[in-house]
């Protein structure tokens, strides 16, 4: 079987996840992937496996490419023991989406944590006072049209 190569623009951000600039379906079979990155110092080269392709940084934090899935939606239920498989179904992705997520969150695990627990810390603060002010009367009038429409 013959190996495909493709090459893509794409950036590192100051995180250190590559960043491709646009999508792309990967053939079946093996793939040698050519990103072209350009850096501030000077333009290089880099190859990578197909599945590096499949996590990129668009300011959210790391998430799996073409979606608004993070790796830390995943790391929730991949901390629990559920099957990638699982975790596949539950977010209508492909396993080796999951997989590459599951393999970003091992591969940084140190950086990936650290960021969820401010994550976890920020919600388990809840909203401040006046943007809840907002929410809860906005939800007040809400019930009420549901209760008139009853």
């Amino acid at each position: 079987m013959s190996t495909t190569s493709i090459t893509l623009p794409g950036v590192i951000t100051a995180e250190g996840v590559l960043e491709v600039c646009q999508p792309v379906a990967l053939p079946p079979g093996p793939v040698e992937v050519t990103v072209a990155v350009a850096a501030t110092d000077a333009n290089r080269i880099e190859t990578v496996a197909p599945e590096q392709l499949l996590i990129v940084d668009n300011g959210r934090g790391p998430s799996i490419a073409g979606t608004r899935i993070t790796v830390y939606d995943v790391l929730d239920y991949h901390r629990k023991g559920h099957h990638p498989s699982y975790i596949a179904d539950l977010f209508r992705l492909s396993s080796a989406q999951i997989r590459a997520a599951i393999q970003y969150i091992e591969g940084h695990e140190e950086e990936v944590w650290a960021k969820y627990r401010v994550l976890l810390e920020r919600d388990a603060r809840g909203n401040p006072p006046e943007i809840q002010a907002k929410l809860d009367a906005i939800h007040a009038k809400c019930q009420t049209l549901w209760a008139e429409r009853r």
